[in-house]
């Protein structure tokens, strides 16, 4: 998704086991994720900076 309602740049497969603990935050495909995830929603910010 990106920054605005309805805009869906990217379909993102999560690869992690259900339920999800805290433990997980630590998994380096979290941090994969999380800044994949990241850069989408602010690709537009990081453009105008």
């Amino acid at each position: 998704m990106g920054p605005r309602p309805g805009d869906v740049r990217d379909v993102i497969e999560v690869p992690l086991e259900r339920p999800r603990h805290a433990s997980l935050m630590r998994d380096p495909v979290f941090h994969e994720l999380t800044d994949r995830l990241s850069s989408l929603l602010y690709a537009d910010r990081q453009d105008a900076a």
